[in-house]
């Protein structure tokens, strides 16, 4: 019986046939098997010679997905599953977009290690409740720590200042409009006063470059008054008209250290006093003039100090020899003051050239005194005509044992600063007419500072008709 040749639709292959014997299908199949054989061999190496067979051992098994030593599986997005990824990425900021705090939109969720970084920026206020938080500005992040909600306040802004609720919207308008008046009123910012930049004690108030420049810049206004120079708020002044002695300067508001520059324009004596009118150099008093220049210091309390004298003239402050007052003519009245003595003064010299009475015998003497005036008792003096007249006097230094209207008298008395008890002393030579001498001395205990003196006669009617006198003090 012929043996039946099935075969199969694809590959063409021998296969079992109902008609054929099992002895027939055997020795088929057995054919069959010997041809695949070789099929297969030959499709193996056609491939060993397309690929590097090495490529296919390091692959990957399913168990070791996201498994230690493993490999990071994807997730439905090709993206690297968190729970794969080291707390140290895990944990950094993923901005996730803006929040409605007032609505919670879109909501936030619980806080856990999967949205850890997560961060949202609130895009409009709102009082939501996340992890005890519910003070929400525009500007504020909303951040996961992986196990809370965290608030980053980006909106410190002033405002609450002063007592101002709430201004963040005004000064914002403020700021736009450039309107800086109205938000110093707004902030409560004041402008600093001079009495507040001078004394240095708000440290609230502002202070502008013109009233910082007004506490140097020259004072327009002279000043004219006596004895105390009133000077305001300090700067650089002039010094006009009045001849007084200075005895102090009165500040307004008054502050150790401060200094300010004033100009003489007149004669005038700077008294020297150790305590409230302190002059550095030499520590004695000044007879200013005009063009002079001083620099004054405050000590604090009304008190200050001369720090530096500039005479126009270009002399120096310090002279060692006396000064020389105005030479008065005694052509005429019964007596002659000398005023404005400086304080300070131990020595003074009085002159006496050509010097005649009228109208009586009386002995000139010369009287001394302070601020309270000429004083005419309280003197111990006496003069001796030589081997002619001794004449003691109580009521002046007297300086001749007496007068005629014949002579004229022509020399010198010295008076002598003893002690600190403002006590003086007298020592006189006057030459009458070159044929006679009259030798004079004394002492004398004022009540106050020497600051004046007088020549005049013991009975102060005889009227002074010829010569002049001066003084010179040191």
């Amino acid at each position: 019986m012929p043996v039946t040749d099935n075969r199969t639709s694809n590959r063409n292959l021998k296969e079992p046939a109902a008609t054929n014997t099992i002895a027939d299908d055997v020795l088929r199949l057995i054919d069959q098997v010997r041809a695949i054989d070789v099929d297969l061999a030959n499709v193996l190496s056609a491939i060993a010679t397309k690929i590097d067979a090495t490529a296919l051992v390091p692959y990957q098994v399913l168990s070791g997905r996201n498994a230690a030593n493993g490999y990071a599986g994807l997730n439905a997005l090709g993206q690297v599953e968190t729970s794969a990824l080291p707390s140290s990425i895990a944990g950094g900021l993923n901005y996730k977009g803006t929040w409605n705090a007032a609505l919670n939109s879109p909501a936030i969720p619980a806080a856990s290690t999967a949205n850890k970084g997560w961060f949202y920026k609130v895009a409009v206020d709102g009082a939501t409740l996340i992890s005890g938080i519910s003070d929400w500005k525009v500007q504020d992040w909303i951040v996961s720590n992986g196990t809370s909600w965290d608030k980053i306040d980006n909106t410190e802004l002033p405002n609450d200042v002063d007592g101002i609720i709430d201004a963040s919207a005004d000064a914002k308008a403020l700021l736009l409009a450039a309107n800086y008046a109205a938000m110093k009123t707004l902030l409560g910012i004041a402008l600093a006063s001079t009495t507040d930049v001078l004394t240095g004690t708000d440290a609230a108030k502002y202070l502008t470059s013109d009233a910082l420049a007004a506490l140097w810049e020259s004072n327009t206004t002279d000043i004219t008054s006596g004895a105390t120079i009133p000077i305001g708020e300090g700067h650089y002044f002039n010094l006009t008209t009045s001849t007084a002695a200075i005895t102090a300067f009165a500040i307004t508001t008054d502050r150790a250290g401060r200094e300010f520059w004033v100009k003489f324009n007149t004669a005038r004596v700077l008294t020297h006093n150790a305590t409230n009118l302190e002059i550095v150099e030499g520590a004695k008093s000044i007879l200013t003039a005009a063009g002079d220049y001083a620099l004054i210091q405050s000590k604090g309390s009304g008190n200050v100090r001369v720090l530096k004298y500039v005479r126009a003239s270009g002399a120096a402050v310090v002279d060692t020899g006396p000064t020389l007052a105005t030479e008065i003519a005694t052509t005429s009245g019964t007596s002659h003051d000398f005023t404005g003595i400086p304080a300070g003064t131990k020595r003074i010299t009085v002159m006496f050239d050509k010097v005649s009475t009228t109208g009586g015998t009386s002995a000139m003497i010369v009287q001394v005194g302070d601020s309270g005036g000429i004083e005419n008792t309280g003197y111990e003096s006496g003069a001796l005509q030589v081997a002619v007249l001794f004449t003691a006097s109580t009521s002046g230094f007297i300086v001749t044992s007496a007068m005629s209207d014949a002579f004229f008298y022509s020399g010198s008395v010295v008076l002598t600063l003893q002690d600190a008890s403002n006590t003086w002393t007298q020592a006189g030579n006057i030459l009458q007419n070159g044929n006679n001498m009259h030798l004079s001395a004394g002492v004398k205990a004022l009540s106050a500072t020497l600051d004046r003196l007088r020549i005049t006669t013991a009975s102060g009617a005889d009227t002074f008709d010829a010569g002049s006198v001066n003084i010179s003090y040191e």
